[in-house]
C-alpha cells in the first residue's frame, strides 16, 4: 500500500489526525530520501503517541501484533462508527521489517540519531536499545530517571521502629482531642509510618479515595518541622496538576489545620502551622511558571528553586512524562519531596505513566495507604470499586430496565441502567432524555430560582451582603451534590451531546428551539484554558449569572478566601471554557461530588472503555453512583486496563 492509502487509511480509522500528517510532512523535508515504508513506520509510532505510549520497537513481530491489535479492535466498533469497515482489508504490513531494516541501517542520519550514552541529543527520533522514540519523550525519559535517582533511590531508608509509631498516633490523638466531645484523630500504623518516615526520605504516598493522603502530609510536614526547626526557613510550595486538584489540596490543607485543639500545641508551634496553613497551592504549570509567549518555564534546570525546598504534589497520576520531567530538573538535589496519587486512577491525558513507572521501580521510597474511611466495610461503592480492580467478586451492582422516573437511581447507593434492549442511535438518546429529565428534577429543581437571586456585586449592605453570601452558597451546592461523568467527549452519551440535553431540559427549551448562545444564566462551565492573568486554570469551574446591567458573569470560589467572585465573561475567548454539567471522567479527577451518575461508551472495543475510567468514575462519587450501560459492557471495561510502555528504566 502506497503512503498516501495507508495514511487515508489511518486517518480513517482515527489513529492518526492533522497533526500527525503535518509531523510526517516536516520530518520528510528534513530526511528526503525518507522511503514510504518509514513514512508508514512513523505514522504507527505516532499512533502509539496518541494512546500514552512514548515509544515503539523495533522488532517487526512486537510492531505487527500491535497493529493487528488496532485493527480488531476498530472491527468491534464497525457497526456504529465504521459501517464500510468489512469492506477494508488489513493493510499489508512488510512495510515493517523493511523500515525497521531502513533505520537501522543508519539510512537517515538528519531525522534519527542512534543514541549512546553521554551523547548530546541532536535528532528529533532516538534510536535506542531496541526502540525509536520522539526525541521529547526520550529526552524526558533520561531526565527523570537521572533525577530520581538522586531524589528518592540514593536516599537513605531507615526501619521504622513500632516505639516511633507509637509515638506520633499518641501524639496527633493529643493534639486533636476535643476538649468537649473528646473525640480524636486516630491514624492508622500505615499512617503513622509516612510520617515517621517523612522526617528523613522522599516519598511516594499512595492510596485510594478516603485513605487520608493529604492529611498524613499536613502532619508529616508538622513532624518534619518539629524535628528540622532550620527548614521552617525553606521554600514549601503546595502542587497539583490542575486547578481542581490543587484547591482540593487546599481545602483539605485547611481542615486538618482546624482540627488541632490542644492549645498548648496551637501556642508552642504556632510558626509551624501558620508556614503550612499560608502556603499556597499552585498547578504545575504555575508553580513552574510558564510563559505562553516564550514557551518556557521560568523555573528549569538553569534556574531551579531554592535549595532544601519542600514539595508536595498532589494528584501525581494525572503528570504527563515532559511535565514531570520538566518539574524535576527544576528541583535542586537538597529538596525535599513528597509524590501524593491513587495507584488505580486514570493516567495523565497526554503521553506517559509517572505514578505507574515510579511504583513498580522506587518502590523502596513508596508509602501505601489502603484503609478508607470514606468507604467504610459496608459501602456499596468502595465494594464496586475494589471489584472493578479485582480485589473482590462480590458485585453490588446488578444492571435493569428502570422505568422513566428511575427511582433505583435516587434511592439505591449502586445502580445500573440496563441498555441492552436499546440498540439504535434514537432509542439511546430517547433513554438519555428520560434520565436526564430525572435527574434534573431530583437535583436541580430550584437550581436557576437560587442563581437567578443573586446579585454579582459586593457593594451591597452589611444585610444585604450576608444574605448574598447564603444564596451564592446555596447556588453552588449544585455544582457538588451531582454530577454527570462520561468517558467520551462525542457521541450519544459524550459530555457535548449530554450538556446539550441538560440545557434544554433546564431551560424547558426544545431541540427545535436550540440557540447559538448558550451563555445563559445557570450555566454551569469549566474553563479549558488557563488564564494566567487571572490565576484561572484549566479544570477551574464555575457558574454563570446575570448582573443587574445586562452583562453575563461568571462567579467561582477564591483560590485563597473562599469568598465568591464575579469575572465578566468578556473578559474570555469563546473557546475558554464549556459547560461542565457533564464532564469527562479525566476532567473529574480530583473532584468528589455527593451522587455520580457514569455514562460509559456503548460498543465494546473503545480505548475509553477500561478499568481505570470505571474505577475513577465511581470513586468520584459519597453517596451514591449510576452507571448507565449494561453487564457485557461493564464486563468488558474491567478487562481492560491502560498499560503505557514509556522505556522508563532505572537499572
Amino acid at each position: 500500500m502506497k503512503y498516501e492509502e495507508f495514511l487515508k487509511t489511518l486517518k480513517w480509522l482515527k489513529f492518526v489526525g492533522a497533526m500527525q500528517e503535518e509531523l510526517i510532512r516536516v520530518l520528510s523535508a528534513l530526511q528526503t530520501n525518507l522511503s514510504d515504508d518509514v513514512k508508514e513506520f512513523l505514522l504507527l509510532l505516532l499512533s502509539c503517541q496518541s494512546e500514552g505510549h512514548t515509544r515503539i520497537p523495533l522488532d517487526a513481530k512486537k510492531v505487527e501484533a500491535i497493529f493487528e491489535k488496532k485493527w480488531a479492535a476498530m472491527n468491534s466498533l464497525k457497526q456504529a462508527e465504521f459501517p464500510d469497515f468489512e469492506k477494508m482489508k488489513l493493510p499489508e504490513t512488510s512495510f515493517i521489517p523493511n523500515a525497521i531494516e531502513e533505520i537501522g541501517d543508519n539510512r537517515y542520519e538528519k531525522m534519527i540519531q542512534q543514541w549512546n550514552e553521554n551523547d548530546a541529543i541532536q535528532k528529533p527520533l532516538i534510536a535506542f536499545d531496541g526502540y525509536l522514540y520522539p526525541e521529547k519523550y526520550f529526552s524526558a525519559k533520561l531526565k527523570i530517571e537521572e533525577k530520581i535517582l538522586k531524589l528518592f533511590m540514593d536516599k537513605t531508608h531507615a526501619e521504622v521502629s513500632a516505639e516511633s509509631l507509637k509515638t506520633v498516633m499518641e501524639k496527633v490523638a493529643e493534639i486533636t482531642r476535643n476538649p468537649e466531645t473528646k473525640k480524636c484523630l486516630t491514624l492508622e500504623e500505615e499512617q503513622a509510618k509516612a510520617i515517621v518516615r517523612g522526617e528523613s526520605e522522599n516519598l511516594i504516598i499512595t492510596g485510594g479515595p478516603g485513605t487520608g493522603k493529604t492529611t498524613v502530609v499536613f502532619y508529616l510536614l508538622r513532624n518534619l518541622y518539629v524535628k528540622n526547626p532550620n527548614l521552617l526557613d525553606s521554600k514549601l510550595y503546595l502542587a497539583a496538576p490542575s486547578g481542581k486538584a490543587s484547591d482540593r489540596m487546599r481545602e483539605s490543607i485547611q481542615k486538618a489545620s482546624n482540627g488541632i485543639c490542644d492549645e498548648a500545641e496551637k501556642n508552642a508551634n504556632a510558626n509551624i502551622y501558620k508556614k503550612i496553613r499560608e502556603a499556597k497551592t499552585f498547578t504545575l504549570h504555575r508553580l513552574l511558571n510558564y510563559n505562553g509567549q516564550t514557551n518556557q518555564f521560568r523555573y528549569n534546570a538553569k534556574n531551579p528553586f531554592e535549595e532544601n525546598s519542600i514539595f508536595v504534589i498532589d494528584e501525581s497520576s494525572m503528570v504527563d512524562i515532559t511535565l514531570f520531567a520538566k518539574f524535576l530538573e527544576a528541583l535542586p538535589d537538597s529538596s525535599r519531596i513528597f509524590l501524593l496519587g491513587d495507584k488505580d486512577q486514570l493516567p495523565s491525558v497526554e503521553a506517559g505513566a509517572v505514578l505507574g513507572d515510579l511504583l513498580s521501580k522506587v518502590k523502596c521510597s513508596v508509602n501505601a495507604l489502603t484503609k478508607s474511611r470514606r468507604f467504610s466495610g459496608d459501602s456499596k461503592i468502595g465494594k464496586l470499586a475494589k471489584e472493578v480492580m479485582g480485589e473482590s467478586e462480590d458485585s453490588p451492582l446488578t444492571f435493569e430496565e428502570f422505568s422513566k422516573d428511575f427511582a433505583p437511581v435516587f434511592e439505591n447507593e449502586v445502580v445500573g441502567v440496563e441498555l441492552k434492549k436499546k440498540k439504535t442511535v434514537s432509542d439511546l438518546r430517547k433513554l438519555r432524555d428520560e434520565f436526564l429529565k430525572a435527574w434534573c428534577e431530583k437535583y436541580y429543581a430550584d437550581y436557576l430560582k437560587t442563581v437567578q437571586k443573586i446579585l454579582p456585586t459586593n457593594n451591597l449592605s452589611k444585610a444585604e451582603l450576608d444574605q448574598q453570601k447564603e444564596i451564592r452558597a446555596n447556588a453552588w451546592r449544585f455544582t457538588e451534590v451531582a454530577k454527570i461523568l462520561s468517558a467520551e467527549r462525542a457521541g450519544v452519551f459524550g459530555v457535548e451531546e449530554l450538556n446539550i440535553a441538560m440545557e434544554f431540559i433546564l431551560r424547558g427549551l426544545s431541540e427545535k428551539e436550540w440557540i447559538e448562545d448558550r451563555n445563559f444564566f445557570g450555566r454551569m462551565i469549566i474553563f479549558t484554558k488557563n488564564q494566567s492573568a487571572l490565576s484561572l486554570y484549566n479544570g477551574d469551574s464555575g457558574i454563570l449569572v446575570k448582573h443587574s446591567n445586562g452583562s453575563m458573569q461568571i462567579m467561582l470560589p477564591d483560590k485563597n478566601t473562599g469568598e465568591f467572585v464575579f469575572y465578566p465573561t468578556s473578559l474570555f475567548s469563546s473557546d475558554a471554557y464549556e459547560s461542565a454539567f457533564a464532564i469527562t471522567v479525566h476532567k473529574s479527577q480530583g473532584s468528589e461530588y455527593d451522587n455520580i451518575a457514569m455514562f460509559l461508551p456503548t460498543q465494546k472495543g473503545v480505548p475509553l472503555l477500561n478499568r481505570q475510567i470505571l474505577y475513577t468514575g465511581i470513586t468520584r462519587a459519597k453517596k451514591r453512583v449510576a452507571i448507565i450501560s449494561n453487564a457485557e459492557l461493564f464486563q468488558c471495561g474491567k478487562d481492560t486496563v491502560i498499560k503505557r510502555d514509556t522505556g522508563i528504566a532505572f537499572d
